[in-house]
C-alpha cells in the first residue's frame, strides 16, 4: 500500500527510519532498499543524531548479514533532502586502517558501506559525519561495539 505524503512526513517527523526509532531503540527489521544494505542483513546498530534545537538530523545505521558489516548514514528532518556533504567509513579496530568509505555531497545519505570480513569477527569502528548546508558541523561521530575496544 503507497503511504500518502501527510502519512510520510508524520512517520518522517517522528524518527522512524530503517526498521529504527528516533530513540535509538531497535526494531526487529532486515535491511531494504532504503539502506542499501544487502536483503536479509539484520541493524545490530542505530545510532541517532540531533541538532543544536533538539530535532533529529540523522540516524547512523549497521547492519550484520554473514561475517559482513553494512553501514549508512541518513539525513532526518531538516536535512532530508538538502545538499550537504555527508560521510560513512569503516576502520579496523586493532590498527585504524580503512576497509571503506563513502563520502561526498548528497541530499538524503551516505553509504551503504560494506566490507565482507572473511573471519566473521565484527571488530571495526563505524564513524559518521555530516555537515548542514552552510558548512556547520551536525554529526562527528565514531563508535566501536562493545568487546572490541
Amino acid at each position: 500500500m503507497m503511504l500518502n505524503r501527510k502519512l510520510r512526513a508524520a512517520l518522517a517527523a517522528l524518527g522512524l527510519v530503517g526498521g529504527t526509532l528516533a530513540l535509538g531503540v531497535a526494531v526487529p527489521a532486515t535491511a531494504s532498499a532504503a539502506t542499501g544494505c544487502p536483503s536479509g542483513a539484520t541493524n545490530v546498530y542505530s545510532y541517532p543524531y540531533y541538532n543544536s534545537a533538539g530535532q533529529l538530523a540523522a540516524v547512523g545505521y549497521v547492519y550484520a548479514y554473514r561475517a559482513d558489516v553494512c553501514i549508512g548514514l541518513t539525513s532526518q528532518g531538516p536535512y532530508y533532502g538538502v545538499r550537504k556533504y555527508m560521510s560513512a567509513w569503516i576502520t579496523q579496530s586493532w590498527d585504524g586502517k580503512s576497509v571503506g568509505d563513502d563520502s561526498g555531497y548528497y541530499l538524503y545519505y551516505a553509504g551503504p558501506v560494506s566490507y565482507a570480513n572473511g573471519d566473521g569477527a565484527m571488530c571495526f569502528d563505524y564513524h559518521f559525519y555530516m555537515l548542514d548546508a552552510s558548512g556547520h558541523v551536525i554529526v562527528n561521530d565514531d563508535e566501536s561495539p562493545q568487546g572490541c575496544d
